[in-house]
């Protein structure tokens, strides 16, 4: 496939990034090295290896912890400007997986070490920083609608965060946005049998709040939703995207 250069995402241009100067951009390019197209269900990480750092360039994916009795805990859904991988480059190697729910591509970054970063670009290091405490902050959240929510209301409120952060990066279109998330996917997320989930999506529909098919979410009334779910979209601010 043909690489797309740095100069040419078009994922940059998007008001949620970081926009480099022409040094930092200079940096950025060398640390891809090229970019790689992935089918669904392809791993990108593998559980306790150290295998490279990536930016999800389009595709979903998701990263998940497996338990010895072969039950899936899903962490988080990754969406394209997405940094993988970082916590195995620092730490030689992960607990976590990460698989690409859809057809996927990604910036392969092995161009060069990122500790360069550190010490060339300070500025850039510090927004790196940044990017991750406002992605453990999301994650923070998440946790605690895990344990503290009716499981309808856990289901709004993944449909409303990711909903947001399609939105972000001009992936929505108005109520709706298209969401490949099967119900397996859904129930390794939420912490929910199968049952719960067919349940959970049935009320949210009967209720008027927002419907999920044919790998579309619509949102019927997104006020209502909020409430429900105890939902409240975050500013996240300025982001980095590698």
């Amino acid at each position: 496939m043909a690489v797309v250069s740095c100069e040419q995402c078009r994922l940059r241009c998007k008001p949620q990034f970081h926009q480099f100067g022409d040094d930092e951009l200079a940096f950025v390019q060398t640390l891809q090295s090229t970019q790689s197209s992935m089918a669904p269900n392809a791993d990108i990480l593998v559980p306790g290896e150290a295998k490279g750092l990536f930016t999800l360039f389009a595709g979903w994916a998701y990263r998940y912890r497996e338990f010895p009795d072969g039950n899936r805990q899903i962490l988080d859904f990754l969406l394209p400007g997405d940094l993988i991988g970082l916590q195995a480059t620092l730490l030689d190697q992960t607990q976590y997986g990460v698989k690409t729910l859809t057809a996927a591509t990604v910036c392969v970054l092995d161009g060069r070490p990122l500790d360069e970063m550190f010490r060339e670009h300070p500025a850039l290091a510090h927004l790196l920083v940044r990017t991750l405490m406002q992605d453990q902050r999301r994650t923070d959240g998440q946790l605690a609608f895990l344990g503290r929510r009716t499981a309808a209301q856990r289901m709004g409120y993944l449909m409303l965060e990711l909903f947001d952060r399609l939105d972000r990066i001009g992936m929505s279109n108005g109520t709706w946005c298209q969401f490949p998330l099967q119900r397996r996917h859904l129930a390794d997320a939420l912490g929910l049998s199968g049952a719960h989930v067919n349940r959970s999506m049935t009320d949210l529909r009967d209720a008027g709040l927002a419907t999920l098919g044919n790998n579309v979410l619509v949102l019927l009334d997104r006020a209502r939703l909020e409430d429900f779910a105890g939902y409240r979209a975050l500013d996240e601010g300025e982001r980095i995207i590698l």
